[in-house]
């Protein structure tokens, strides 16, 4: 099939990266691929392999590109598209015009769970998880029959195995004590993330006598950040929270931990939570998107409340005293991952939606 695929995020976050995956994996898989960018954007620089033809184009923000998007169209149709999926709320807003255009079937991922009169413009809606797929069928903001549940996926390709010698070098890359109990925590500091709820948690460890820090991977965006630092400071914890920025090598990192945990307040489908389970970490997140639907209380983590932390430090505290529950935990995470999230699994469930609107 010829596949285009349009991203309009022009940072990077969960879209783009899953979205990249996807192009990669359907390229390999034998699909033509034609993935059409905004000018400048994180997934233009990502490498590709396989036939896969990058395009930039400036589709508008508030105001879309409209006569573009029309000649863009007739470009697809010229090419013999089979099929146009769309990332991104932008993206999305281009592919309803080139439904209403019609002829070629479009379908859009619901990255998020927002109020877009645009999904009814979209021959499917792929939900990465079955809690997005509910909140659109009881808001009655997508049809039941237009709505498909496939989960995101990574290959294992980009994890590094996790060795006592990497260990310890990312430890001291990131200036941490070999010795530490130190959980992750990877995202945007921001307000939906709610990163200043580990920080309860961070401190719970601390009391109980754990030799216990707290790491934080993601940009700093509004006031997020000056929370994490201020409750730290409260808690007299400054000096075992480190927040890292924006790290181009997150995936590389997670070898230097021994959990990730998640306080988000909204989420439909976290990579980050893929990357756990890839990198064989124990999870520890809040019931939001994908993380209760793969969380298994006592198999490979914790479902927990970031308002009431007394749970999560128990099970981490537990964890901490105990080398062969951790090692426990990593292998059924890893198992998990390998059942149901690589390309291998996934992609044949894509691939059977193309075919379900195109044919």
């Amino acid at each position: 099939m010829h596949i285009v695929h349009i991203f309009s995020h022009k940072g990077i976050c969960g879209v783009p990266v899953s979205g990249s995956a996807l192009v990669n994996a359907l390229a390999r898989s034998g699909h033509k691929i034609t993935l059409i960018h905004r000018p400048g954007a994180w997934i233009a620089d990502q490498k590709f392999e396989g036939d896969i033809t990058l395009r930039p184009f400036d589709m508008g923000v508030r105001i879309l590109n409209y006569s573009g998007i029309r000649e863009l169209y007739r470009q697809f149709k010229a090419d013999g598209v089979d099929v146009i999926h769309t990332h991104g709320s932008a993206a999305d807003r281009v592919g309803g015009l080139c439904y209403m255009f019609g002829k070629i079937p479009t379908v859009a991922k619901a990255a998020a769970r927002i109020v877009h009169m645009h999904w009814r413009f979209h021959d499917a809606i792929i939900a990465p998880s079955q809690y997005t797929v509910d909140f659109y069928t009881r808001t009655r903001l997508a049809s039941p029959k237009r709505l498909h549940p496939v989960p995101n996926f990574l290959s294992s390709n980009g994890f590094p195995e996790t060795t006592p010698q990497r260990r310890h070098e990312k430890r001291e890359e990131l200036g941490l004590p070999q010795d530490a109990f130190v959980f992750v925590s990877v995202g945007g500091i921001q307000h939906r993330k709610n990163q200043s709820a580990t920080i309860p948690i961070l401190k719970g460890l601390v009391e109980r006598g754990v030799n216990a820090y707290c790491t934080l991977i993601g940009g700093k965006g509004g006031d997020e950040a000056k929370k994490v630092a201020s409750a730290a400071e409260a808690a007299g914890l400054s000096d075992r929270v480190l927040m890292t920025g924006q790290r181009s090598d997150a995936r590389d990192l997670l070898t230097a931990f021994d959990a990730l945990v998640s306080t988000s307040r909204d989420e439909q489908a976290s990579v980050v939570l893929l990357e756990g389970l890839a990198a064989g970490l124990p999870l520890y997140f809040t019931a939001v998107g994908s993380a209760a639907e793969i969380i298994k209380d006592g198999e490979n983590g914790l479902i927990i409340d970031a308002e009431a932390p007394a749970s999560a430090v128990q099970a981490m505290y537990e964890l901490a005293n105990s080398p062969q529950e951790q090692q426990r935990l990593s292998q059924n995470n890893r198992r998990l991952f390998e059942a149901e999230f690589t390309p291998e699994v996934v992609i044949p469930k894509f691939e059977a939606v193309y075919r379900h609107i195109s044919g």
